[in-house]
């Protein structure tokens, strides 16, 4: 089964249209740092979103080499004028970018990035989101007698994802992308593979057994061609596959919108 994230994505957008329609209105607060075009897309993916369900999305933009002091002061700005608030990633190398994730207070960090928000476990993640969506979805349960494997070790997908497993007490295999293991036993054995290397290409059909549930997190692009991790040709092995794009990505947007209205509700 190959995974259409943006139809399930569309559905889960008509549920909150109609849960705003009850709701005051509410506003997203983005936090940007710089003129990254990956960046830039992904903020303008968000502001669309946020207009087609009925949420406003304002954008607080800080230029390249803004000092952390100066960036702790627009952080918290952001927070005072908005319901919901997102650090844009990645920042500039003069920041630490986990002082600024923890402005952020729990009751308004829809990206689950604060170290309290990790602590609390309320919500999760936009991408454990898709991923928890995804398994919803399509039945798989029972995932703690599984065998999970996740590549890559990121802030954004692999951390998260391998938090949110231990909490479901799964126990799951991490793998950096420039682990040399990637070939061994640990990954063709794999029940459930969840992909966030940023290497595209770099899991082919004969590395994985028949029937695994393979969901790709990953987006790269090569010569202007969108790529995840995984190619193509895997998905006549797996049971579900998540193709890129298509697949986890329209899923996490709206996952980030369905965070922000569930943190308002609960502060209601």
């Amino acid at each position: 089964m190959i995974i259409d994230g943006r139809k399930i994505a569309n559905d889960i957008k008509d549920e909150l249209k109609k849960e705003l329609v009850l709701m005051p209105k509410i506003m997203l607060g983005i936090v940007l740092v710089g003129n990254n075009p990956v960046s830039l897309k992904y903020v303008n993916k968000k502001k669309i979103l946020g207009e087609e369900i009925g949420v406003g999305v304002r954008v607080f933009d800080f230029p390249e080499n803004i000092s952390e002091d100066g960036l702790v002061l627009g952080v918290n700005k952001a927070v005072l004028e908005s319901d919901g608030v997102i650090i844009q990633l990645p920042l500039p190398s003069q920041i630490d970018v986990q002082k600024i994730l923890n402005l952020v207070p729990r009751e308004k960090d829809v990206d689950c990035l604060s170290d309290s928000s990790k602590l609390e476990g309320k919500i999760f993640s936009p991408v454990v989101e898709a991923v928890k969506e995804i398994l919803k979805v399509t039945n798989v349960d029972d995932i703690k007698n599984k065998k999970v494997t996740i590549i890559g070790k990121g802030r954004l997908v692999g951390k998260p994802v391998l938090e949110w497993l231990k909490k479901e007490g799964v126990i799951a295999d991490i793998f950096g992308r420039d682990n040399e293991d990637l070939k061994n036993i640990s990954i063709k054995n794999a029940d459930i593979l969840i992909l966030s290397a940023g290497s595209p290409g770099i899991i082919k059909p004969e590395m994985i057994k028949d029937g695994v549930v393979l969901i790709d997190a990953s987006t790269s692009e090569v010569s202007g061609v969108l790529m995840g991790d995984a190619l193509e040709s895997c998905a006549s092995k797996c049971s579900i596959f998540t193709p890129v794009p298509g697949g986890v990505g329209p899923l996490t947007v709206v996952m980030l919108f369905r965070n922000l209205v569930g943190l308002c509700k609960y502060r209601q």
